[in-house]
């Protein structure tokens, strides 16, 4: 169950690729962040029906941003090898959806 919940925030986490600097390591604590982002992955999860993502989801993300954007990255690379599927078209939109200023995707490059 708490695998699942981390996979559900990082595929939610996907959508906010930040990596602030091109530092190798992210920052202690990013796994305290994924569960935060748990309320997004109905939305984002590739076939879903869901038509806007809950408050929760961008409350979790804004926590996240808040807190430390290279986590972000890391969450992708955990959804990443866990071949979680994303819809990505809707998981870049939630910074849109919900009002957040986060850097471009490329800028994991360096994380």
């Amino acid at each position: 169950m708490a695998r699942l919940v981390l996979a559900i925030g990082a595929v939610a986490i996907w959508a906010f690729l930040v990596a602030c600097d091109s530092s190798p390591s992210p920052p202690s604590g990013c796994d305290d962040v994924i569960p935060d982002m748990a309320d997004c992955l109905p939305y984002v999860t590739n076939g879903s029906n869901v038509s806007s993502p809950g408050k929760g989801c961008c409350t979790g993300i804004a926590q996240v941003v808040a807190k430390s954007p290279l986590c972000l990255c890391e969450a992708l690379k955990e959804a990443s090898q866990l071949n979680i599927a994303v819809n990505m078209t809707r998981a870049l939109g939630l910074s849109k959806i919900c009002k957040l200023n986060v850097p471009p995707i490329s800028s994991c490059n360096g994380s």
